[in-house]
């Protein structure tokens, strides 16, 4: 018992300590949106009267019970929007993420 409890003390202190570094900056190759996107809760119908028809209109995918709705996917020129049966639940600019928030910034949502 006492020679395995020096060998596991020996092969902690010898391994060595490493951490990984994240570094978050401010990127300035990122450019803002300038136009405006569906929001959440439209219709379909309201966002082909605001924007046109898509470029592209994906099949609808899930849909096989009420716990995984069909989403659909729209692409339009800058922009997807994405459906849960016939609403808006999400418009994303490619390659534009949204900024990154220092938690002393976040707002309590309503």
């Amino acid at each position: 018992m006492r020679i395995s409890a020096l060998f596991l003390l020996a092969m902690f202190a010898a391994a060595p300590v490493t951490a990984d570094e994240l570094n978050l900056q401010e990127s300035t190759d990122a450019q803002p949106v300038n136009f405006a996107l569906p929001h959440r809760g439209e219709s379909m119908g309201e966002v082909v009267h605001q924007f046109g028809e898509p470029k592209t209109k994906l099949r609808p995918v899930g849909g096989e019970t009420a716990k995984h709705p069909p989403i659909t996917r729209w692409e339009y020129a800058g922009f997807i929007v994405y459906f849960e049966h016939t609403h808006v639940i999400k418009a994303v600019v490619p390659d534009h993420p949204p900024a990154i928030s220092h938690v002393d910034q976040l707002q309590p949502g309503t």
